[in-house]
């Protein structure tokens, strides 16, 4: 997840280097698709931790012996 931030981070660095007029249209396109990386990124490091937290749930001991005693009734 580190690296993707870190080339949306780069690329942005890219788009100001070359001194895109903030006021074109195409600084706005690169501007939005950058923005719209940025969220993209974010809801993929939420969706890690949420599997991360599942994992650990399912990887608990007690769910386990849980899914024993209802296979034994």
């Amino acid at each position: 997840m580190r690296e993707i931030i870190k080339k949306i981070a780069y690329l942005r660095g890219l788009c100001e280097g070359y001194g895109f007029d903030e006021n074109s249209k195409e600084a706005a396109v690169i501007k939005g698709i950058l923005d719209v990386l940025d969220d993209m990124a974010d809801e993929m490091a939420d969706l890690a931790d949420v599997m991360e937290t599942m994992t650990e749930l399912l990887d608990d001991e007690d769910f386990d012996d849980d899914e024993d005693e209802d296979e034994e009734e």
